[in-house]
């Protein structure tokens, strides 16, 4: 086990603070508001306000640290709150009631993050503008269609004044109202001083807002879209082939164990203007097209080496500074639960208490439909549906734009959802919603839970984003333990259609209703003693329902299980060493299947050759001293690109989606004489596999020899592969890295790309009956204030693979020398 809470925190961040310092100078000049924000010059901040030795931005270096004693008086309160933080920054909030347990979870989320809390609202909500100007309209435009803010504000006005989840909310934003009213502009985080405005004050619409953001980038799929063009492009046949619905190989699915048609032929006008406001939606939106995965999987008590469950979880999420997650201790009331919440959302949402473990990745599941709706063509505001007329919904949407004049915007919507384009045709978006205040319930209910009986009760509140979560308990003896791992979610029943591309609006292919909740994919204490999820296919071919297509291919589910049955033949039981290891391993799985075809294929080059030699020494592992996984990594890539890149050009769809791996795998062992290998630009032969396996290894190689030289044995992949930490707002000197990284798009510890910028957000493992010794990281810190020893202070961990452990106290008290502030909070 690593323990490296000893460290300096000079050795624990990565850049110091008087080098971010005058980094942060350099960055107060119009020049980064002209050009990163466009904001016109009129709106900068005057700069001697900025550099006033008595506040500006030199307050970032007095407030980098939490007061070691603070009592402060906050209105709301029940009782006193003690508010312990250790030697990560992480509070360990005591409370006597639910009640301050969250308002007391919202003014720490305002203290530490503030600013990330309000830019993800705003972008949720559609009102970017308001502060970075009219270059930012259309994307408000967008997520206002969307309807994340209007869908919290009508789903919270159906509350009752008792309903727990309410009260929670309300709670919450006292608490962030509170620091908000406390802190004056000086003391506020840079960005607000570098954007020259206040955050307004905090409401449970904010936060349900907030929450649905990331319910829309793991839930709300655009694929359908692409489908279309695809479909038009390729034909039907050709899309089924190369986009399954199920996995062409074999998948173990999470747990061991239909009807088409309606689909149109999409407009492409219509098609690419949705794909052009999705892919305009940038960094923010991060998780919905980097890193969005995950791993989870738990081990029973009788395949443990302590005797009891272990539980292990990575969700892989967009790589960010401030990070996705804040750390937190909750104990009162109803609670003793440890874990990372979301700034700006009250809750533990992934984590532990003294009984249980649960962790999630993301399902997958299609739960997004687009319907091409007939307009009246006498009357635009009106749509045909089951034979009649009907009048679109129309919502008027009045959005400020800083130094502009405000605009309003009319969002139309039909029985299906609102237009998402208007352009070509009219296309609708169905959605399973926003789902961020059942979130709040379920989690709510499940924090406090005790079995599997009261957790799965509880998941009977989620209805979005599908999830696939994984669960252990300890009672106290083998006997009263639990595994299991459940997919939950809203899934739709389609009448006449599996909703894979765009559908008529007419009425024929609607949303019949919802699987039913106890027939969602579920597993309990298998006789295997083990439960895995990496987002592949969640139930195998017996399955009644269909849940979807974009499955993980599923090369991290076959290692992770691999992996795990490997321990239990050879040493009997896994250790929490053992799950650490998983978590970290970098093993191409798909590699080792290609690898010996491309070999086989044989080359043309010396340079070629010399490269192969490389690959048959290569251990599989995408590790930064490996030059085979530098020429694995780029071969991979071109033999994709030369295998469909020419059909692709030939349907002018060079910009959307290809086949995932375990396709291509399915052709390269079973049909070496696919016509998908055949080159249409070329004439004569057709093209077979090996032909294309060369070829592609040539491409491949002389690629590196330009970029790394002529030797491959000196092409090691850190020389091309890094990991990129951007801060929210794009400000370089706020930001970490590149640096050289293991894993890519397939490996258990993922780093897709390039230059990769999605990736295991938390690492956690758990050993049930002691959760005190259970061992976290993740790429960040606790703090947004980027002068604060706990800005990046976990990062070197994190991308040493290495962990920290963790302390959870039972009393309001932290062991000697890992207590860092208290803050004492009683009712004004």
């Amino acid at each position: 086990m690593s323990n490296e809470s000893g460290l300096s925190r000079q050795a624990r961040d990565v850049k110091s603070p008087q080098v971010v310092l005058k980094e942060i100078v350099s960055v107060v000049l119009a020049v980064v508001f002209v050009i990163l924000f466009s904001i016109p010059l009129g709106s900068v901040p005057p700069l001697g306000d900025l550099l006033n030795p008595n506040g500006g931005i030199w307050t970032l270096a007095a407030r980098a640290n939490h007061p070691v004693l603070e009592e402060l008086r906050l209105p709301g309160l029940d009782g006193d709150v003690t508010v312990l933080r250790d030697d990560w920054g992480v509070p360990h909030i005591f409370a006597t009631t639910n009640h301050d347990l969250f308002l007391a979870l919202g003014y720490v989320h305002a203290q530490d993050r503030m600013w990330q809390m309000d830019i993800q609202y705003r972008f949720a909500a559609g009102r970017l503008s308001e502060i970075l100007g009219r270059k930012y309209i259309d994307q408000d435009t967008f997520m206002r269609t969307i309807g994340l803010q209007s869908e919290a504000a009508i789903s919270l006005a159906t509350l009752s004044a008792a309903d727990t989840s309410l009260q929670t909310f309300t709670a919450y934003a006292a608490g962030v109202n509170a620091w908000i009213s406390q802190t004056p502009t000086r003391n506020l985080p840079l960005e607000f001083r570098l954007l020259d405005y206040r955050p307004e004050p905090w409401t449970p619409v904010h936060s349900a807002a907030e929450g649905g953001l990331l319910a829309f980038s793991l839930s709300a799929d655009f694929s359908d879209i692409e489908l279309g063009l695809l479909t038009d492009g390729l034909g039907a046949a050709a899309v089924d082939e190369l986009f399954p619905v199920t996995s062409p190989v074999p998948v173990p699915p999470i747990v061991p164990n239909g009807t088409r048609g309606g689909g149109l032929v999409v407009d492409p006008v219509a098609a690419r203007d949705v794909l052009a406001k999705v892919r305009s939606l940038g960094p923010l939106l991060g998780a919905l097209r980097e890193g969005a995965g995950s791993n989870n999987w738990v081990v029973a008590a009788n395949r443990s080496a302590t005797g009891r469950p272990l539980l292990a979880g990575d969700p892989h999420l967009r790589l960010q500074l401030p990070a996705v997650w804040y750390e937190v201790h909750l104990h009162g009331g109803d609670y003793d639960v440890y874990g990372v919440s979301l700034p700006g959302v009250p809750g533990v949402f992934i984590g532990f208490n003294r009984n249980i473990a649960w962790s999630e990745t993301n399902t997958g599941a299609d739960v997004t439909d687009f319907y091409r709706e007939t307009v009246n063509p006498a009357n635009p505001d009106q749509y045909r549906y089951l034979g009649q007329w009907r009048n679109f919904s129309l919502i008027p949407e009045r959005i400020r734009v800083r130094e502009w004049p405000d605009t309003t915007v009319i969002v139309k919507k039909s029985i299906h959802g609102p237009l998402v384009t208007q352009r070509g045709e009219t296309l609708a978006m169905r959605w399973t919603g926003n789902g961020s205040i059942s979130a709040v319930a379920a989690n709510l209910a499940w924090m406090k839970a005790s079995s599997w009986a009261e957790f799965r009760d509880a998941l009977r509140l989620w209805k979005n984003p599908a999830q696939n979560f994984a669960f252990a308990s300890w009672g106290g003896s083998p006997s009263s333990s639990t595994i299991a791992i459940r997919s939950n979610g809203l899934f739709p029943i389609r009448n006449n259609t599996l909703g894979r591309v765009p559908l008529d609006g007419g009425g024929d292919f609607e949303w019949m209703g919802w699987v039913p909740f106890d027939a969602y994919p579920e597993a309990v204490d298998p006789a295997q003693g083990y439960l895995v999820s990496a987002n592949q296919i969640p139930a195998g071919a017996g399955y009644p329902y269909y849940l979807g297509w974009q499955w993980d291919p599923g090369y991290r589910a076959k290692l992770i299980n691999f992996l795990l049955n490997k321990t239990i033949a050879t040493v009997g039981l896994v250790s929490r060493d053992e799950m650490k290891a998983i978590q970290g391993n970098t093993s191409d799985a798909a590699a080792q299947i290609f690898v010996p075809f491309v070999l086989a294929a044989g080359c043309t080059s010396a340079l070629c050759t010399a490269s192969e030699q490389v690959l048959q020494r290569w251990d599989f592992r995408m590790e930064t001293d490996r030059s085979g996984a530098s020429i694995w990594y780029t071969f991979f890539k071109a033999f994709i690109q030369d295998t469909f890149g020419d059909e692709w050009a030939r349907a002018n769809a060079s910009d959307l989606m290809m086949p995932y791996p375990d396709v291509l795998e399915r052709l390269v062992r079973f049909v070496p004489n696919s016509p998908w290998f055949d080159d249409v630009r070329t004439a004569g032969t057709p093209e077979t596999r090996d032909v294309i396996l060369r070829r592609a290894m040539e491409t491949a190689v002389q690629d590196l020899a330009t970029r790394l030289g002529p030797d491959p044995s000196q092409w090691p992949w850190g020389r091309i592969h890094v990991r990129a930490f951007d801060h929210l707002s794009g400000i370089a000197a706020l930001s970490r890295g590149p640096y050289a990284a293991e894993g890519d798009d397939i490996t258990v510890d993922p780093a897709p790309g390039l230059t990769a910028r999605g990736g295991p957000s938390w690492r956690m493992v758990v050993p049930l009956g002691t959760p005190e010794n259970a061992s976290v990281i993740y790429p960040g810190g606790q703090s947004g204030n980027p002068l604060s020893p706990h800005y990046a202070d976990q990062l070197p961990l994190w991308l040493a693979r290495s962990y920290r452990d963790i302390v959870y106290p039972t009393a309001a008290s932290l062991p000697a020398g890992r207590l860092e502030s208290t803050l004492i909070l009683r009712r004004a």
